[in-house]
């Protein structure tokens, strides 16, 4: 995990330098700045692949006509490729993957994005020292895996890891869109463009072309519908999966909740270690009597990891709250209850272990048919649908707790289930094999690894639990200690005043309400920042709340 910061345009100001400190945590190992005329480049690196100076970025290219520069955030997968395409004709300075982002760019421009497999964002300065003419690019991973957020300010546009670096005065920040890049450029004053933002004083336009490069609508589906097959493809390609995400040079570990998806990984983790002759770490977190972690216990045996049973209270929990909010730039609800387990794991491996990238279950739920609301889809078509529904806007819920709760603490998260392949060759099999079926969700994942002796089937076939509702006890679940300490300090009459302040995503429960006040403190204004507040779909009781455990099917499947 890294942070970048950048400007575009001729907007100076000495606040710049202290926006960019405060996604300091992302990357401490060391920080470098450039500032040019009218650019800036910012980046706190956190060492991964390539350890040595020769990993620090920006990375660049220099001739005599032409400066590049190009930072990125996060990890390209499939880099060994492109290097040794390149070895004879690029000289490169490191063994780091993302310096192959110039070579790569050198010759297919920025097209070459669609050639990465990796959880990323970028920026690449090109500038012509003949012509002066000058252009930046910007792009993210297929699901915004890792974040990228801009915001134009005075004739001039910034960018950033995260929403905090841009906050300034009443600008609107913007986050960046998953599987696009942008284009932007300064042109001549007569050049004929529909895509004019503004007009710098220095006579020349800043223009701004957004573009999608990929497109989840567009797979296409798969003709072969032989069962066994297709189990053991999506058994190849998970693990192949899991198998590049533990390249790295700093040790890996992997939180481990007992559940079916974080369990999936950490077995295969755990077996492509032990072939190396080493043994991975696993840790779980939760309150006495969670779920989680008994179940977590059990599979740590079953697979041999070396595993952490991190025990927190109730209290804690709730004293992390704002500072939860703050670090991960939201107030929907569920990611927010799900926020702090992750953020106080994440903290508890930071500073007792030297692990430095973690392996998560994250977006398997969005992908698989997961949620348990699955079982109420009125068909496979509709579920299909809300399958990219959710992996369209994971970038705003999961996929953003997942990042920001490990970049607090000096850590890269790493996610198997968000592959593209994996995405690509999921999507394409008929509908009807990925809806809930035998009555459990994620029917075809969980039988791809039946009789595998992978997990134990009492793992295998466990009933989903949300990760906010598996780290506390099944007396009492997290949301409800929340919302216990939120009825003590707000009154019927408060909420109901303070609670129509808000035209977007107007809060509906106290709770919310909480939220919503909290994140104003420092992210005012920004409250488009999420399109929308994350809820179950089709639930025939009209639950107004995004934990599983409201849901009727949950209870239904707890009582079989």
């Amino acid at each position: 995990m890294c942070g970048i910061f950048g400007v575009f345009g001729n907007y100076d100001d000495d606040k710049l330098y202290s926006l960019f400190m405060k996604i300091k945590k992302r990357g401490k190992h060391k920080s470098v700045y450039i500032e040019g005329d009218d650019y800036k480049v910012g980046f706190h690196r956190l060492s991964i692949i390539d350890k040595s100076i020769n990993g620090d970025q920006p990375f660049a290219y220099h001739t005599n006509n032409r400066d590049i520069y190009a930072i990125c955030n996060g990890e390209i997968y499939n880099y060994k490729k492109f290097k040794k395409q390149y070895e004879n004709s690029y000289n490169f300075k490191s063994n780091s993957d993302c310096e192959v982002l110039i070579p790569l760019y050198l010759e297919y421009g920025i097209n070459f994005i669609k050639q990465l497999d990796g959880e990323f964002s970028f920026a690449i300065y090109d500038f012509d020292l003949e012509t002066g003419y000058k252009k930046l690019y910007l792009g993210t991973d297929h699901l915004g895996m890792r974040p990228l957020f801009y915001t134009i300010y005075n004739n001039t546009l910034l960018f950033c890891s995260e929403m905090k670096g841009l906050i300034l005065d009443d600008n609107r920040v913007e986050r960046f869109k998953p599987c696009h890049y942008m284009k932007i450029d300064f042109k001549d004053i007569n050049n004929d463009t529909n895509d004019l933002i503004f007009e710098p004083e220095y006579k020349t336009f800043l223009t701004m072309n957004y573009n999608k490069y990929f497109d989840l609508n567009k797979i296409k589906p798969l003709k072969d519908n032989n069962l066994e097959k297709i189990f053991y493809n999506i058994r190849k390609i998970l693990r192949n999966s899991v198998e590049l995400r533990l390249q790295s040079d700093q040790e890996v570990g992997a939180l481990l909740s007992g559940g079916l998806d974080s369990s999936l990984l950490c077995a295969i983790a755990s077996d492509i270690l032990k072939e190396k002759g080493k043994k991975l770490k696993t840790f779980c977190i939760g309150i006495e009597g969670s779920p989680d972690i008994e179940c977590s216990k059990k599979v740590a045996e079953y697979i041999g990891s070396e595993h952490t049973i991190i025990e927190i209270s109730q209290n804690e929990m709730l004293d992390a709250l704002e500072t939860v909010i703050y670090e991960i730039e939201t107030y929907d609800t569920t990611t927010i209850r799900a926020s702090v387990g992750q953020y106080m794991v994440s903290k508890w491996i930071s500073e007792n272990t030297d692990i430095k990238v973690v392996i998560v279950g994250d977006i398997s739920d969005e992908l698989t048919s997961g949620y348990l609301y699955f079982h109420n889809s009125p068909d496979e078509y509709f579920s299909h649908r809300e399958n990219i529904k959710l992996l369209d806007t994971i970038h705003y819920f999961d996929v953003l707790r997942a990042d920001r709760g490990t970049a607090s603490h000096d850590l890269e998260v790493r996610v198997p289930y968000g592959s593209k392949q994996l995405i690509e060759y999921y999507l394409s099999i008929e509908p009807k094999l990925r809806v809930p079926k035998d009555g459990v969700e994620k029917w075809l994942l969980r039988n791809s690894y039946k009789n595998t002796n992978v997990l134990p089937d009492e793992i295998l076939f466990r009933t989903k639990e949300a990760f906010s509702d598996g780290i506390s006890s099944n007396e009492k679940s997290w949301f409800e200690i929340i919302q216990d300490k939120v009825d003590l300090s707000m009154s019927d009459r408060y909420f109901n005043s303070k609670k129509t302040n808000y035209n977007i995503n107007q809060p509906k429960t106290k709770e919310a309400l909480y939220y919503r006040e909290i994140f104003d403190k420092y992210y005012i204004n920004q409250d488009h920042i999420i399109p929308f507040y994350w809820m179950p779909n089709w639930d025939e009781d009209d639950v107004n709340d995004p934990s599983a455990r409201k849901l009727k099917i949950y209870k239904d499947l707890k009582n079989k």
